[in-house]
């Protein structure tokens, strides 16, 4: 998501001509599939607790998405705290 064009069709241009459950479908069906996937796969390998897995998964791809937006001076902020949040879901 660092590719400045990208991040603009998908985070910026799409939510503005697309409907929200529509974006969201294809969401689902794409890039949060495999994120609930590889979120099931740490929990059934016990690398995380033991959690719900759509709501971690939805709540970690919201946090990926805001910081793809973050301007490019606060990306390290943004790096050093997604991984202390992860490292508070491991077992």
């Amino acid at each position: 998501m660092q590719d400045p064009g990208r991040r603009r069709i998908l985070l910026i241009e799409a939510p503005a001509v697309i409907a929200r459950e529509r974006l969201e479908a294809i969401n689902s069906r794409f890039g949060l599939k495999t994120l609930v996937e590889g979120v099931a796969a740490a929990v059934a390998a016990g690398a995380i607790r033991d959690l719900p897995v759509l709501p971690l998964a939805q709540l970690l791809d919201a946090l990926f998405d805001r910081a793809a937006l973050a301007p490019a001076e606060e990306l390290a902020d943004y790096r050093k705290a997604i991984k202390a949040l992860i490292r508070g879901l491991k077992t």
